[in-house]
């Protein structure tokens, strides 16, 4: 290499164990002195080194070279090095070769410069290709810029519209209205459904751009083609069918894995319990599930679990009030071999490592005694159990599904029942009516079981209509169960194929006192008074065996009694 030489660039070349003189770096072009090495040197650094010396001839190696440069290859992009450029002083610009080129002392502009054309790359790339049109005039109305699905939409080039006025656009019939005219002269955003010349309806929006002294500066319209517009729509009007239909499709799945569980209800009450469990049965969240005695309880649960993720799974059920109270931990969480006296030696799985993957349901959770509902909680807290006699932690993935028939906020009030166990476990709760406070799934619920025991004790019993509304006048106190047990009792007893007042007599005593009438629909009230006619004298007849006697307990002629009677006949 030379060993001087002046560049084009404001820098001069060096040897470092050449002396450099006054009269080389004098010249006023000179801004930077860089060696063989690709130090760099300020111009000022050197003079002030020569006159503090008061010498002619210096060493490179007698001044410190500048701090924070940083050299790059011209053909490098920079982009690629902007953060490098950013913290540096000085930046040395060599070529390919690896000769210097020239110093920057603001090596942040060429990032700048660089980065901001980078995306200047990106924002046009997006402008021409989305799929919509960009038309941008300035703000007298002349075409400043359209992007290629402009062209397509507008069935005009870039070299017929840029510009050119809008207006002149409009006289020669290229556009049959402007919307950036409009937008022009009403100062304010302007929306409409436009037909091209093309044949094409788009849908147009013409939008002012303000400057810094609130004038327009420009007017962006955007447009969409109504047609693909359309498409979309019907694309969307399709899935949202798929959807419904898929929806419509779990529901009758829902409602029939309902009716194989003879889960039936007419009741609002129960509807509103369907609608929940059909909600949080895909979730794992923990169910609290409250009721009397014969409520449903455990047909509850299994609805859940059977309409979960879980339902490939086994679903364990316990009842913490059945088992007594030194055996449930056992019961509940398993033991190591030889854990306590008459431990078997093998020890034993528990209950809720057996639910792994699948279900645990704790009926009667209010029976827990308080040290058990500790360990409990903390299975709820971390999923891991304890045998007992055992150290190690073993993670169970089961879902928690409690019931109970007490008051558990009161069982809290007083002291019995741990509170952050509750919270624990109410996170979800559901409230089973009792059956006297939903009257209206008597009578379906009576059918259901009439239909099981007929089933299976080879009977073919019916159950007078009579009978089915005295049955809604009785309070159950049993609940469910007790409805359940009653026709099984019915079926069973029954000397004939009806089973009439005589027998619900005899198996539920007197029925309420209360005489009001129960109506499980509504119907005309002319068929209604006609049915209750039919009713009321049939039973009087069965009851008194003659017409008089049904006539005075009724409190009506014979003569009427007699024609109600032809009438039915008839």
């Amino acid at each position: 290499m030379l060993l001087a030489e002046l560049n084009n660039n404001n820098i001069l070349l060096w040897k470092e164990n050449k002396r450099i003189s006054w009269q080389d770096i004098r010249d006023d072009r000179i801004a930077y002195v860089v060696s063989e090495r690709h130090e760099v040197f300020k111009k000022q650094s050197l003079m002030k080194r020569f006159l503090d010396r008061k010498t002619e001839q210096i060493f490179l190696s007698e001044v410190p070279a500048c701090e924070s440069v940083t050299e790059i290859c011209g053909t490098a992009k920079i982009i690629d090095i902007a953060s490098r450029l950013k913290t540096a002083n000085l930046v040395l610009v060599t070529g390919a070769d690896g000769r210097p080129l020239f110093v920057q002392d603001t090596p942040w502009l060429i990032s700048e410069v660089e980065i901001s054309g980078a995306q200047r790359d990106i924002y046009y790339k997006i402008i021409n290709d989305i799929d919509e049109e960009i038309f941008l005039t300035d703000e007298n109305g002349t075409v400043l810029y359209m992007n290629p699905r402009s062209e397509e939409i507008c069935g005009l080039s870039w070299n017929q519209c840029v510009g050119q006025n809008m207006e002149d656009l409009v006289e020669q019939g290229l556009f049959p209205e402007s919307m950036t005219l409009e937008a022009l002269e009403k100062k304010k955003k302007v929306e409409r459904i436009t037909e091209m010349h093309t044949g094409r309806y788009i849908v147009s929006t013409a939008t002012p751009l303000y400057d810094e002294d609130q004038q327009i500066q420009y007017v962006l319209c955007t447009s969409k083609d109504v047609q693909e517009l359309n498409h979309l729509m019907r694309e969307n009007a399709l899935i949202t069918t798929e959807l419904e239909k898929s929806k419509k499709q779990v529901e009758n799945l829902h409602n029939q894995m309902i009716a194989q569980k003879n889960y039936v209800f007419e009741s609002p009450a129960m509807r509103e319990v369907k609608r929940v469990i059909t909600k949080i049965a895909p979730t794992d969240v923990t169910v609290l599930i409250e009721g009397e005695t014969g409520t449903g309880k455990e047909v509850t649960a299994e609805m859940i679990h059977a309409m979960s993720r879980r339902s490939d799974h086994p679903m364990m059920k316990i009842n913490c009030g059945s088992i007594p109270k030194d055996l449930l931990e056992s019961e509940l969480f398993g033991y190591m071999p030889g854990s306590f006296s008459g431990a078997a030696k093998e020890g034993k799985t528990g209950i809720l490592e057996a639910a792994d993957k699948g279900t645990i349901f704790l009926d009667e959770i209010g029976e827990m005694p308080w040290m058990l509902q500790v360990k409990l909680l903390e299975f709820l807290q971390d999923k891991k159990i304890q045998r007992i006699g055992g150290i190690k932690k073993i993670p169970i993935d089961a879902r928690v599904v409690a019931a109970t028939n007490r008051d558990l906020k009161k069982e809290v009030e007083e002291g019995r029942f741990r509170k952050d166990l509750f919270y624990r476990l109410n996170t979800m709760p559901i409230h089973l009516e009792p059956l006297r406070s939903r009257k209206e799934d008597i009578r379906p619920l009576a059918q259901l079981f009439l239909k099981r025991f007929n089933r299976q004790h080879c009977a073919e019993k019916r159950i007078s209509e009579k009978v089915l509304f005295d049955l809604t006048r009785y309070e159950w106190p049993g609940n469910v169960r007790e409805l359940m047990h009653v026709i099984e009792r019915f079926v069973i007893s029954a000397e004939g194929n009806e089973i009439d007042e005589d027998l619900l007599k005899e198996v539920l005593g007197k029925p309420s006192a209360s005489q009001r009438i129960y109506c499980s629909g509504i119907f005309p009230l002319k068929n209604a008074r006609e049915e209750l006619d039919s009713i009321l004298v049939h039973s009087a007849m069965r009851r008194f065996g003659s017409t008089r006697k049904a006539a005075e307990a009724l409190g009506v002629n014979q003569s009427t009694v007699v024609r109600l009677l032809n009438k039915n006949t008839n």
